[in-house]
């Protein structure tokens, strides 16, 4: 494994065709995270893909879990709520002041990433979903469907540099 910083990646320019970077925008403090993004685009030859929870439904149901769990936060709830939610129009026009073509995409609401948390909260279930991730994580993923309805909470937004061959994000 290779230990780094989002803010300065220990690899050369366009090193990588694909960067993948999933929860973790909303874990920089607010200031830090055009930097991060910057890096990623830096690092990446080809398709860049960013997901994170974004907008006003996913920050209500963010603070409705710190009151209903009290002292009993787990840490990725805390920063949460400390550095805020990033916004999903913010990051898509950093990904465009680049250059880079971006699609927009959301992907899970705010009932089921409820029930999801619900499931993980207990010891069993926990590694159970451990478990299933590792073993089914990619099969589940290729059949994850667009958002069709409810609240959303979780974006995707896929980015390409410009001329990349259509098709490609």
């Amino acid at each position: 494994g290779v230990v780094g910083s989002a803010l300065e990646l220990p690899f050369t320019d366009a090193s990588y065709s694909v960067v993948v970077s999933c929860d973790m925008l909303e874990h920089l403090p607010a200031g830090q995270r055009q930097a991060a993004v910057a890096e990623m685009l830096r690092v990446c030859g080809g398709c860049l893909l960013l997901g994170f929870p974004s907008g006003a439904d996913a920050w209500r149901t963010y603070q409705d879990l710190a009151s209903k769990w009290g002292r009993n936060q787990p840490a990725w709830l805390r920063e949460h709520l400390e550095f805020g939610l990033p916004e999903v129009d913010e990051v898509a026009g950093w990904l465009e002041q680049a250059g880079w073509q971006v699609r927009c995409q959301w992907y899970e609401s705010v009932a089921e990433h409820a029930a999801r948390i619900w499931w993980e909260r207990s010891g069993w279930q926990r590694w159970t979903s451990y478990l299933a991730a590792c073993l089914w994580g990619p099969w589940l993923i290729r059949r994850e469907k667009p958002l069709s309805t409810g609240d959303p909470l979780r974006v995707l937004l896929s980015a390409t540099p410009p001329n990349f061959p259509s098709g490609g994000g």
